[in-house]
């Protein structure tokens, strides 16, 4: 009989090879679920960043939308304080050649020309201009004298604001506003 040799099968090299190809394997799989974690963290970033933006418009909205509640009232009293009282604007136009002062409410009312040698002209018909109209309402009046302080004179202002405060004396539902526009 013959002897035999033995085999010795060297299994190092073999297993060298499968511990390297499993290292290989785990750390992709574990820079795979690296990635994906991170990119699962930016989606959820993202996502409660669209919800944080979402919920500022929202508010937005919402402000918008009392805000539009709030002026839809305030056309309303407009439209009925519209219905209710009239509204006469009272100005000068000074122009190079002439002045006169210019009562108006939706349209113009009157355009009365006066000078320095006319005030007391320009007073009388001023006077008699507000009180016609006045007169031809029931409703409660309100008298606004817009003027620049720095463009008008003195005697324009004293003649205008005279008429107008002695046609409120006359009448209870007569309210005036002296509007100084230069301030």
């Amino acid at each position: 009989m013959k002897k035999r040799k033995s085999v010795v099968v060297e299994l190092t090299s073999l297993l060298d090879v499968i511990f390297i190809m499993l290292f290989m394997v785990m750390n992709r799989s574990s820079n795979a679920a690296a990635q994906a974690k991170t990119e699962a963290a930016e989606q959820v970033m993202l996502a409660e960043s669209e919800r944080d933006s979402y919920k500022e418009i929202l508010g937005e909205v919402e402000a918008e939308r009392k805000n539009l509640e709030h002026m839809q009232n305030r056309i309303n009293g407009y439209e009925i304080f519209d219905e209710y009282a009239e509204i006469v604007s009272v100005y000068v136009l000074d122009m190079s050649y002439k002045r006169s002062v210019v009562v108006a409410d939706d349209g113009e009312i009157a355009e009365i020309d006066f000078g320095w040698d006319n005030m007391s002209y320009g007073r009388e018909e001023l006077t008699k201009t507000l009180t016609e109209y006045i007169e031809s309402t029931e409703n409660p009046v309100f008298i606004t004298f817009s003027y620049d302080g720095n463009d008008i004179y003195r005697q324009d202002y004293n003649m205008i604001s005279e008429a107008i405060t002695a046609v409120q004396a006359d009448y209870d539902d007569v309210y005036i506003k002296f509007d100084d526009k230069s301030k």
